[in-house]
């Protein structure tokens, strides 16, 4: 199964992201790195799913909530991996947060359903989405929300802030 890739325009706007990173953006400049509109930006602010920095005259987003709006409205870690591997980019993704492949087996109707849905979401979202960013996404939303963080950090130190970056920075190796 080949796996939908970002355009070239997400690929670089990815890249501006990771390899000049600011303490904040301007809501503008988060409309041109996200490659959405303001009025997205501004919902999803209201929203309170990030939090915005409030200066006299001015809206700013920091880095970290500008990269979760990213995952949350256009891209996933799996696009992220790809457009930073390889360049200095990299550096900004911590090892444990980057995807790797592996193998995953199912029943051959679960693979059926799942690429279902992944080609729905791509149409749906009009972003790349495949059978991995939906797995992804189903760990996130259930398992890692009812997980016994003490007993699995003791054994993967780092898991929990890779689960929750970019809000958590100190991510372990």
């Amino acid at each position: 199964m080949i796996e939908p890739q970002a355009s070239k325009a997400d690929l670089k706007r990815i890249r501006t992201c990771f390899e000049h990173p600011r303490p904040s953006y301007s809501i503008d400049e988060a409309t041109e790195l996200l490659g959405i509109s303001a009025k997205q930006i501004e919902r999803y602010l209201e929203g309170g799913d990030a939090t915005s920095l409030r200066l006299p005259g001015e809206v700013r987003i920091a880095w970290a909530d500008l990269i979760v709006l990213g995952l949350h409205l256009r891209w996933t870690l799996r696009i992220l991996t790809g457009a930073v591997h390889g360049s200095s980019a990299a550096d900004h993704l911590p090892r444990l947060v980057q995807t790797v492949p592996g193998t995953l087996v199912l029943p051959r109707y679960e693979w059926k359903g799942l690429d279902f849905l992944a080609s729905k979401r791509r149409r749906v979202d009009g972003r790349p989405w495949s059978v991995s960013d939906l797995v992804d996404e189903a760990i996130h939303q259930y398992h890692w929300s009812s997980v016994e963080w003490d007993r699995i950090e003791r054994s993967a130190p780092g898991i929990r802030a890779a689960a929750e970056w970019p809000t958590t920075e100190d991510v372990t190796s």
